[in-house]
């Protein structure tokens, strides 16, 4: 014979417990949030506009997150050129990004123009030369070779393209992957 199972509160018919309105946040100090702050920008590097973000979940007043900013900075654990740099060597690193998608990347954390453009040029070289051509080396043999080389050459193109790199280096490494062979289409593409 089974005996009945009496129910847990939270697990099953007993929803009473739940409280069907949203919770009020709790009013966050400047000591709560400096703390919290340490540990966010300690975890991994951030910009000022996530920090910025961050402290405007908290509804703190302007003058107490403008100290909290300059305390970071003051600390070193704000640095917008330290945070520009880990970003674009692990997006180019991790994610194989070109140089465009950087950009509009670490313009969308809120990086002003100029140091885009110097995180940007640090990236030049064989080296980015030589990610981009393996990227498009595994994407071929991956999933191209069979493909017929026009349609080959446009996907790897579109790929290439959509990772960020520039049009003037994606033609000349997709001819490096496919033999040196392009197809007739692709033959105006090498001087973009």
């Amino acid at each position: 014979m089974a005996f009945p199972q009496k129910k847990k509160p939270g697990f099953g018919g007993n929803k009473e417990w739940k409280s069907s309105q949203p919770k009020e946040p709790k009013e966050v100090t400047e000591a709560m949030a400096l703390t919290r702050l340490l540990r966010y920008c300690a975890y991994q590097e951030r910009s000022e506009a996530e920090v910025r973000q961050k402290m405007r979940t908290w509804a703190l007043p302007a003058p107490t997150e403008a100290k909290l900013i300059e305390r970071l900075t003051e600390d070193n654990y704000l640095n917008e050129a330290r945070f520009v740099a880990a970003f674009a060597g692990g997006k180019h690193r991790n994610q194989g990004w070109g140089k465009r998608r950087i950009a509009m990347g670490l313009a969308a954390k809120g990086i002003d123009k100029e140091t885009i453009a110097a995180s940007t040029e640090a990236l030049q070289g064989d080296a980015y030369e030589d990610t981009l051509r393996d990227l498009l080396q595994r994407r071929f043999e991956n999933r191209y070779a069979t493909v017929p080389r026009q349609e080959a050459f446009m996907k790897l193109f579109r790929f290439a393209a959509a990772k960020g790199y520039e049009a003037g280096l994606i033609t000349p490494a997709i001819k490096a992957v496919l033999g040196g062979q392009l197809p007739d289409s692709a033959e105006g593409l090498e001087d973009i």
